[in-house]
């Protein structure tokens, strides 16, 4: 007798389990007809996260939650998602295809991830270099800057009214000069016939 309610309660138990994972999967496929893919993936894994489900439901649950993350553009959960539907049915072709389709995707954001680091990595450099050049010439601009100032001349410390005593003095003294140019000229040169 105990052992014949003990059968009885394990064949009810999987048909209130059965009808779970029905209630689940029909839960899970309304709520993604609604777009609501995060409800419709958390009743996928009550399927999938429960060991008493046969692997039919859990095949079920899993391509359906590889569809949630396909809409959600989540294509890394979606490959995952689509792979464990295979495992417990590896003849699901729209799982197989499903599958095909999110490995591209993924490969394509994987490169456009990495297209991105690269122009941010490029960009980066870029912006050292100019920051470089900047400072290179600001170093050239400031060294420039302080050369003229060195090689000035200082200032005269020589009042107005001296200045212009030897302003006066320097004039004289080119008078001075410009009159002995001339007499010497003048005395090189003969006057007159010389016959």
């Amino acid at each position: 007798m105990r052992f014949g309610i003990i059968i009885l309660l394990v064949f009810i138990g999987n048909i209130v389990v059965g009808q779970n994972a029905n209630s689940f999967l029909k839960q899970g496929n309304a709520a993604y007809r609604l777009k609501k893919y995060d409800d419709a993936k958390n009743a996928y894994e009550k399927i999938t996260n429960n060991s008493t489900y046969n692997n039919t439901e859990k095949a079920t649950a899993f391509y359906n939650s590889g569809n949630a993350f396909y809409n959600k553009q989540q294509w890394q959960e979606a490959v995952d998602s689509y792979t464990k539907s295979l495992q417990y049915n590896a003849s699901n072709s729209n799982a197989k295809y499903n599958l095909c389709m999110a490995k591209r995707k993924l490969e394509k954001q994987q490169e456009q991830q990495k297209k991105q680091q690269q122009q941010q990595k490029d960009k980066k450099d870029q912006d050292k270099k100019d920051q470089e050049k900047q400072l290179q010439q600001q170093k050239k601009d400031s060294t420039q800057q302080q050369q003229p100032q060195q090689n000035k001349p200082k200032p005269s410390s020589l009042t107005k009214q001296q200045a212009e005593q030897y302003l006066q003095a320097l004039k004289e003294e080119e008078k001075k000069l410009l009159q002995k140019k001339l007499k010497g000229k003048e005395g090189g040169r003969k006057l007159g016939k010389d016959w």
